[in-house]
């Protein structure tokens, strides 16, 4: 979304409003999450997103080429505020080891309590799949989420050789995911997943570590 475009298309809205270009695709992706949330995402189309926010389709069209592309945008958009919390999680972590487990138990609590992408569980896995888990923007943000601490912790020494900065994020959000979507095996004893994090994720990426903190 580019703030600072000042020559936007202006269009009347539903309300008879003049809307510049930012304030257009705030309201068609307020009306595609009301639409998600009445009827799913599978099911909602660019008819429907027009009918909820009172516009043409092709206003709508203006704005977005696809229902793939205000999907996108609704994940996007919902990323983000989560991300924000999830830097006020993490802001205090002593080390990488602890950065890395709180930012993913973080998110693993964060995802489903946001209404929008709570709506991506409810849907079948491949909706998930393509628009979060193989999103290039999902990655690119989760990776400079990561860039700050993680190049820190290589000039520290603390990562192991060989670990690579868009790979871990890529591996973060599948590992994420994975626990989202899938049930714990019942034969798996109930842990805590911070816990779970610490034993098998710190262990992986962290280097010079001292005993495991779990025995």
């Amino acid at each position: 979304m580019d703030l600072n475009n000042k020559n936007a298309v202006a269009t009347r809205w539903g309300d008879r409003r003049r809307a510049d270009s930012d304030f257009a695709r705030e309201q068609i992706l307020d009306a595609a999450v009301a639409c998600y949330q009445r009827t799913g995402v599978n099911k909602t189309t660019m008819e429907h997103i027009a009918r909820e926010a009172k516009v043409t389709r092709t206003t709508v069209y203006r704005y977005f080429q696809s229902r793939g592309e205000v999907l996108n945008g609704v994940v996007m958009r919902a990323t983000i505020i989560m991300v924000v919390e999830l830097q006020q999680r993490v802001a205090n972590a002593r080390d990488f080891g602890n950065f890395i487990v709180e930012a993913a138990a973080s998110a693993y609590e964060l995802i489903p309590a946001s209404p929008v992408l709570r709506l991506l569980l409810s849907e079948d896995a491949p909706v998930l799949q393509r628009v979060y888990v193989s999103s290039a923007e999902v990655l690119k943000l989760a990776a400079e989420f990561l860039r700050p601490r993680f190049e820190e912790a290589v000039e520290l020494g603390e990562v192991h050789a060989g670990v690579e900065l868009v790979s871990l994020a890529d591996w973060i959000i599948h590992m994420v995911s994975a626990y989202l979507l899938t049930p714990p095996n019942p034969l798996c004893p109930t842990v805590d997943i911070r816990e779970t994090f610490h034993r098998y994720l710190e262990p992986a990426l962290v280097s010079n570590r001292s005993l495991p903190r779990f025995q």
